[in-house]
């Protein structure tokens, strides 16, 4: 088979052509392309040939903007190894796209997309946090103030005196402030624990979590709060209408979380398909009177 354009000098160099037994033609890309072009215009071209013709694109593709050694002595044996650099550049440039990462199940079920077994104690830990820190708070200035109350008539009248009388009185309130803060941070530990608790038992009883659950929780867990506490009628009134407030807020929250992040909710699905149900027959009522 003849070279691409006539060689301008001819030698034996190791190539593409094998240990150097048959002359090669260094040739460009611009000469190789052209001379292909010149082929394929050809009417009397053969298979062969654009079997040929397609094996030096893929060695034109594969040594780009290089110098190509194209072998000179039969078209066979450029065919043979044409066809070979070109199988293994289409097993080289494969590319198998990386399968996606399936979505936890936590992430469309769950409230705020986080497992109840973590949700649930994380809000616990939180609420105990934020009642020891009020508790300390409120519990230093307590105990200060009953340490003074109860000194108030024995007030030292020395340097020594009064060092001690507030060394006395620093040591009070810092336990004072640790007795209130942990009981404080229990406290409200285990009315948030029974509000989180009573919200994921109605989320399990419907089979849905919405910001139903969430009201009713809350105001349930306000009711017994009045009870416990023994509130007055009134005061049981305003607790009641606080928690609700509060969770219509929270429960709200966590429905808008949710539709964003593809969690199916109760009332927005119901909504759904009636919408789309009056939909569906004003189509076919538009319709029946079309026919």
């Amino acid at each position: 088979m003849q070279a691409c354009s006539r060689p301008s000098s001819s030698r034996r160099q190791p190539g593409l052509s094998g240990a150097g037994l048959f002359p090669v033609t260094l040739i460009s890309r611009g000469s190789c392309l052209s001379s292909v072009q010149r082929r394929s215009g050809s009417p009397t071209n053969s298979a062969n040939t654009l079997t040929s013709l397609s094996a030096r694109a893929a060695l034109i593709e594969l040594y780009d903007f290089h110098c190509l050694r194209i072998p000179t002595r039969t078209s066979r044996q450029e065919t043979a190894i044409a066809h070979s650099i070109l199988s293994n550049m289409s097993t080289t440039k494969e590319t198998t796209a990386a399968a996606p990462e399936p979505i936890p199940e936590y992430v469309t079920k769950c409230r705020l997309s986080i497992p109840d077994a973590v949700r649930i104690p994380l809000a616990s830990s939180t609420a105990l946090l934020i009642g020891f820190t009020l508790g300390v708070s409120q519990g230093i200035k307590t105990a200060g103030m009953r340490f003074r109350a109860e000194h108030a008539h024995k007030l030292p009248t020395t340097k020594m005196g009064w060092y001690f009388y507030h060394k006395s009185k620093n040591y009070n309130s810092i336990w004072g402030g640790a007795k209130e803060g942990a009981r404080m941070g229990a406290k409200i530990c285990f009315w948030t624990t029974a509000m989180f608790g009573i919200e994921h038992m109605f989320d399990a009883y419907r089979g849905t979590a919405d910001m139903f659950n969430t009201v009713t929780a809350c105001v349930t867990v306000a009711g017994a709060f009045s009870l416990w506490n023994r509130f007055s009628l009134p005061m049981a009134a305003r607790t009641t209408k606080t928690a609700l407030v509060v969770g219509l807020a929270y429960g709200g929250l966590q429905d808008v979380a949710g539709i964003v992040r593809g969690r199916p909710i109760g009332y927005v699905e119901f909504l759904k398909r009636r919408v789309g149900g009056f939909k569906n027959t004003a189509d076919e009522s538009q319709k029946e009177r079309v026919i």
